[in-house]
């Protein structure tokens, strides 16, 4: 039974990390809004991609100019790793008015 679950997590992961580099080559050719649908679905499988929760808040911040959203997705992936060194600075030039 482990080794299923493990299985399905890793199946889950590996979902979520091929919809964030779809997102990256969207993102590359200026398709931000089609690059946020990848980052959805890829956090639909596994909602704890931090990489995908940062470029996502990249793009509401950047792209939709929704700051509360990106914050929001910020501290998502810093709660998830503190150690998110792109979430940290991203929230920190909000917090000064970058």
């Amino acid at each position: 039974m482990a080794e299923i679950t493990q299985a399905m997590i890793d199946s889950q992961r590996s979902a979520a990390a091929n919809a964030y580099e779809e997102a990256r080559q969207l993102m590359h050719e200026g398709r931000a809004e089609d690059a946020a649908s990848a980052l959805l679905r890829g956090l639909a499988a596994f909602p704890a991609h931090t990489q995908s929760l940062y470029l996502l808040g990249e793009i509401a911040e950047r792209h939709s100019g929704n700051m509360p959203r990106a914050k929001s997705l910020y501290c998502s992936a810093l709660a998830i790793d503190p150690a998110h060194a792109d979430a940290d600075a991203a929230l920190r030039r909000i917090y000064r008015g970058e």
